[in-house]
């Protein structure tokens, strides 16, 4: 029931065994406040999937800021219990895992459907969570819409992940991933290189020489080029300059649709001057 654009997919065939190595790790044991209780997983058959990434700007100073990413996922859990003690396991377990998350006062709502029992959670910063049950079937996300595409795929409307040949089934094993081509060139983007070295995603296309240009680092931010230097300013002039600097985002910001007439002007003007 996960659509077949998800950028990331895992899966587990028993939630509680696939977690209890991590829990039980000597680094997890030291960095956790508590162990947690995996019993209630036991058996629990979920599969997970990312449908996109957000990003969002947290302003420190005047002049910098700190670059937040978030990843919109569905979860879908086969609980293999009755109605009654899945509707227990969301009110209580899952609605504990998310006020946690969120850091204390969530409150719940829960709506009756006709295809099941809708949850939304709700921070008191606004961040929201939600929840479809249908009977032993569990659908939980931070994005809503991402729920609705599952049901799309349930209903035959939307195209499942499952006809992806990468995605096979195989009682042996534990647990299963896949990440799409798409995938990684957004993690990619998301994470980068920060010394240069290979594998490098490149091809973007960037605005180019414009009449103004801008400078401002956020935190984290590494000096590019490192010297400073511009090498393409000797090619500035008639009131364009293109500055080699992260910080020029109207230089150097990926941005196809302002660059898709590029090879049109170019070759308007190769004609003009024949």
């Amino acid at each position: 029931m996960i659509p077949g654009d998800a950028l990331v997919y895992l899966e587990s065939k028993d939630l509680r065994e696939a977690l209890r190595p991590i829990t039980e790790s000597p680094k997890f044991e030291a960095a956790a406040k508590s162990k947690p209780n995996l019993d209630v997983l036991k058996g629990v058959r979920v599969s997970i999937a990312v449908t996109g990434f957000e990003t969002s700007q947290e302003a420190v100073t005047e002049e910098n800021a700190v670059l937040n990413f978030r990843p919109r996922f569905v979860a879908v859990a086969e609980t293999n219990a009755w109605g009654w003690q899945a509707t227990s396991f969301i009110e209580n377990q899952l609605g504990e895992f998310v006020n946690d998350v969120y850091d204390g006062e969530v409150e719940m709502q829960s709506t009756p459907r006709d295809d099941g029992r809708f949850y939304v959670w709700t921070a008191q910063d606004g961040r929201k969570a939600f929840a479809l049950q249908q009977g032993s079937l569990v659908f939980f996300g931070n994005d809503e819409s991402a729920i609705e595409r599952c049901q799309a795929v349930k209903r035959g409307e939307a195209e499942s992940i499952a006809k992806n040949a990468k995605i096979t089934d195989d009682e042996g094993r534990m647990a299963f991933g896949y990440i799409s081509s798409e995938g990684i060139g957004q993690i990619a983007n998301i994470a980068g290189h920060l010394d240069g070295t290979a594998p490098i995603l490149a091809g973007a296309a960037v605005e180019g020489p414009n009449g103004t240009t801008y400078s401002g680092s956020v935190s984290g931010m590494n000096p590019c080029p490192p010297n400073g230097s511009d090498r393409f300013g000797a090619f500035d002039g008639s009131g364009a300059k293109f500055t080699d600097n992260v910080e020029s985002f109207s230089t150097v910001e990926p941005a196809v649709d302002l660059t898709a007439a590029s090879p049109l002007a170019f070759a308007w003007l190769s004609d003009q001057r024949t």
